[in-house]
């Protein structure tokens, strides 16, 4: 028996209660009157989606001397979402955790499977 790949898709995201916006930094741009630079981002998706710790437990790492907390979390999309590795995903509602909303993570891996009813993605969250 074949799965019904579009039912199964749509029935995943209602439990996408999040709202995100998937971003990639862009060149800095320089103001030509105070000669500041400026950051620019490209938006590259955005939609329902949900995030989640996963089970692993949070690391504190050294790196070249410096002590950084590293936590990972999935977030599931829907399998229309477009990002790739080193994007960034910004949640922007929540309407069951408000103490995400704000919060910032980097894409660490886009694993990909030929049956996906929706994408998933690796996070570490950015301090």
């Amino acid at each position: 028996m074949k799965p019904n790949l579009p039912r199964l898709r749509q029935r995943i995201t209602t439990t996408m209660t999040m709202r995100v916006l998937i971003y990639r930094d862009g060149p800095l741009v320089t103001d030509p009157d105070t000669l500041q630079d400026t950051a620019t981002r490209e938006t590259v998706w955005q939609g329902s989606s949900l995030i989640y710790p996963q089970t692993a437990p949070e690391q504190q790492v050294t790196v070249a001397g410096a002590d950084y907390r590293v936590s990972t979390y999935d977030a599931v999309l829907p399998d229309g979402a477009t990002f790739k590795t080193g994007d960034r995903l910004e949640v922007t509602a929540s309407p069951d955790n408000t103490t995400m909303v704000g919060k910032t993570f980097v894409v660490r891996d886009d694993p990909l499977d030929g049956w996906q009813i929706a994408r998933r993605a690796v996070l570490q969250l950015v301090d």
